[in-house]
């Protein structure tokens, strides 16, 4: 095993060419005027109602308390001058929670201009005056709710106006509070990065002879560009599962080679993503991700949890590959990591949890049959599906959990209420019915679920490796159909044949119907 040396950083002598590449410039405060304001008035659409308007859309996101925000905003002189545009806002705030309220242009027009004869041009710019202060909302809105980007913003007005001393307070808060928290993701190697910038762009503004902070600027920025370009590696290996696209940065390869010569266990961001696409990558998979498992545990307190979810979403989609493959371990593997991940709150997002993490977690917790946690998740949990997917997907899990404990009855009536638009739904559906008709000797039916089954992901052309695992259980499920239960010859060789096929969906199930 080579040596590794201490790490070294990627060179910045860039910089003397490119001293603008620094944290992004966002107008901390932004005043309406009408000659710089852009006014786009396709943002209104040519129907008769303005329903369908990219502003209505983005009013549809907002919650009741960001309305109240919202309408604060626009009534700050600071930021919108014009008592239409609040006029139009309060109306249509309104009409959110009022059905009987038009939206049709003459009649919003008449509400906001009220005794003047329609002018749709006059709406349109309204419109669109409206539409860039909600996005100056959410520019603001985002700006405050990062305190050490905000810190940074000040740093580099400060800079600007050569406020040295102050600068050099500032500087000196937005350092303690950077290093004053335990986020270690990439990200706070590159607001480690901005912060060393704009002290070296200040000390340049004021002299030639000394220059500090270029070590500093090297190794953050290389510690950045590092895990951004393995966490964009996992993320390409982990979609080419259901692609065949390469999505892989060219520069990769050189990336993986810096990392076999320099050490940077110590550096959350590179450790996590490094042992992560080793392991996507099929490099000792089992001992990568056994490495990666531990690493989640060891940092997880530096990635915030949006990130952390992403991680672990990785790991699983992994595990539960190598469970469809047949590789029984990566089963428990997973089920304790769904585990600590729901303790952990990873998993929910604005108070909902993925209808497909809801499934896999139910879906390997029967496979090692939890049933008393299962049943206890799948009702614990429904309250967090996304409304829309609730009823289909607490029905789907719910079958799925009278079919394991055999009680087909159950399962056949739940699945009747199953929604057909998801994909892997669907399948999931055929695959439960498939083992349910075989159990239950409905050969007729059987029969026709396979046809069916095999004609629907023929139609279906960007399935991945899911494709392979449905498609054999098809030709092994025709075949242990055509074989006699005393032909212990041909029993033996379909097993054989098998476990000899890397993907194969329902693998276990199939091994147990043949005759040892």
């Amino acid at each position: 095993m080579p040596i590794k040396k201490k790490a070294i950083f990627v060179n910045s002598s860039f910089l003397k060419t490119n001293t603008r590449f620094h944290c992004t410039d966002i107008q901390l405060f932004m005043k309406q005027n009408e000659s710089s304001k852009t006014v786009n008035d396709t943002d209104l659409p040519n129907s008769s109602s303005i329903a369908g308007s990219k502003l209505m859309e983005v009013m549809a996101s907002f919650s009741k308390i960001e309305l109240r925000e919202i309408l604060k905003f626009l009534r700050s002189p600071f930021f919108n001058q014009r008592n239409d545009v609040v006029l139009l806002f309060e109306y249509l705030a309104a009409s959110m929670s009022d059905s009987t309220l038009s939206l049709d242009k003459v009649s919003v027009h008449k509400q906001v201009y009220q005794g003047q004869d329609y002018d749709e041009k006059q709406l349109r710019y309204t419109v669109s005056f409206l539409f860039q202060q909600l996005k100056s909302y959410l520019t603001q809105k985002e700006i405050m709710a990062d305190p050490i980007q905000n810190q940074l913003l000040t740093i580099k007005a400060l800079r600007k106006r050569s406020l040295q001393r102050v600068f050099e307070s500032e500087w000196q808060q937005g350092k303690k509070a950077l290093d004053a928290q335990l986020l270690r993701n990439s990200d706070t190697h590159f607001l480690q990065y901005n912060l060393y910038h704009e002290q070296l762009l200040h000390t340049l503004s004021k002299t030639r002879t000394a220059a500090p902070g270029f070590e500093e600027i090297s190794k953050e920025l290389s510690q950045f560009f590092i895990a951004n370009i393995l966490h964009q590696s996992c993320v390409a290996l982990s979609y080419q599962t259901v692609s065949k696209l390469d999505f892989l940065p060219a520069i990769l390869p050189h990336v993986l080679q810096h990392l076999a010569e320099h050490d940077y266990s110590e550096v959350p961001a590179i450790q996590v993503y490094h042992c992560c696409f080793l392991m996507l990558k099929g490099v000792e998979p089992l001992a990568n991700f056994q490495t990666l498992r531990n690493n989640i545990q060891r940092f997880q307190g530096h990635f915030p949890k949006s990130e952390l979810k992403d991680i672990h979403l990785l790991a699983l989609n992994f595990c539960i590959k190598k469970v469809n493959e047949g590789s029984i371990p990566f089963r428990k593997e997973a089920f304790e990591l769904y585990k600590s991940g729901l303790d952990s709150g990873v998993f929910l997002e604005d108070k909902h949890l993925s209808r497909f993490t809801y499934k896999n977690i139910v879906a390997i917790g029967l496979g090692l049959n939890e049933f008393e946690w299962v049943k206890q998740f799948i009702e614990s949990f429904k309250p967090f599906l996304e409304k829309k997917y609730r009823e289909s997907t607490y029905n789907f899990n719910l079958a799925l959990y009278h079919f394991k404990r055999a009680e087909y009855t159950e399962a056949m009536t739940l699945l009747q209420r199953v929604g057909t638009d998801d994909v892997l739904n669907n399948m999931n559906a055929r695959r439960m019915l498939l083992r349910i008709y075989y159990d239950l000797g409905e050969t007729e039916a059987l029969q026709s679920l396979l046809d069916s089954f095999q004609t629907y992901i023929y139609r279906k052309k960007d399935l991945g490796y899911q494709r392979d695992l449905y498609l054999n259980l098809i030709r092994f499920t025709r075949k242990l159909l055509n074989i006699e239960p005393k032909d212990t010859t041909a029993n033996q060789q379909l097993r054989q044949e098998i476990a000899a096929t890397e993907r194969v969906a329902e693998k276990e199930w199939l091994m147990e119907k043949l005759v040892k």
